[in-house]
């Protein structure tokens, strides 16, 4: 009895990674999953996954083109973990109205896995996502779109206004007039549908649009404090 007690609680602990082999997202991830307390950790092609994945399963979405079909046949959402850029967000979506919980990748790392972490824990006690999360997808995929839709100019003034700079401090960083920049600005918002440069900044923040910013928002609309040395320490709440 001991020893199918302990077999069990391995194979409640076993957990599938999906990405390439050379992948550096999906290798990681398989990595830091294996360093936790989840064990055997199998890394396959997404292609490969098995029909009825039972087994808790990390989807690491790297290539957003060859994603889509794969994405389509998996039977058991609920049982996965899907991680992507914002890029990825219509084939995500599908997913998350199937039970499936979606992650950003443009989170840091650190975040990512504890989040990866705690949402596979949820998966395996049987607990599904909030029926609110496929709605804020939905909200989040009209709203990259709306980000694609800048220009080069225009981005990176928005990105300037991410990093907290003034009007004045964007027109010395571009070498512009701050009247240029002003009207820039004014393009963004309407281009985004916002009203206020805080809107703008909220709507590139939860998209993930711009990953070099550490503040990129790792469910696509929920804000999480994480403290990597602290799993409990974490707290949500709502954004727009």
């Amino acid at each position: 009895m001991a020893l199918f007690g302990c077999y069990a609680r391995r194979m409640s602990d076993e957990v599938v990674v999906t990405g390439s082999s050379t992948g550096s997202l999906s290798v990681g991830m398989a990595a830091a999953l294996a360093r936790l307390t989840w064990a055997p950790v199998r890394l396959c092609p997404l292609s490969d996954l098995p029909d009825a994945n039972w087994v808790p399963t990390v989807l690491v979405i790297e290539d957003v083109e060859r994603a889509g079909g794969p994405l389509h046949s998996i039977r058991h959402a609920g049982r996965c973990v899907a991680v992507g850029p914002s890029g990825a967000l219509p084939v995500l979506l599908p997913l998350a109205e199937r039970g499936a919980f979606v992650l950003n990748a443009a989170a840091p790392f650190a975040e990512l896995v504890g989040l990866v972490d705690e949402k596979l824990r949820q998966v395996r006690s049987g607990r599904a996502p909030d029926p609110r999360s496929a709605e804020q997808l939905r909200r989040r995929v009209d709203e990259a779109a709306a980000l694609r839709r800048l220009t080069s100019l225009e981005a990176l003034v928005l990105e300037d206004l991410m990093d907290g700079a003034s009007t004045v401090e964007i027109a010395e960083r571009t070498s512009r007039s701050v009247h240029t920049v002003r009207s820039h600005i004014k393009a963004v918002l309407s281009k985004l549908g916002v009203s206020s440069q805080v809107a703008a900044v909220g709507m590139a923040e939860r998209s993930g649009a711009f990953t070099a910013l550490d503040t990129a928002r790792a469910t696509f609309g929920v804000t999480r404090h994480f403290d990597p040395m602290r799993r409990t320490s974490g707290t949500y709440h709502q954004i727009w």
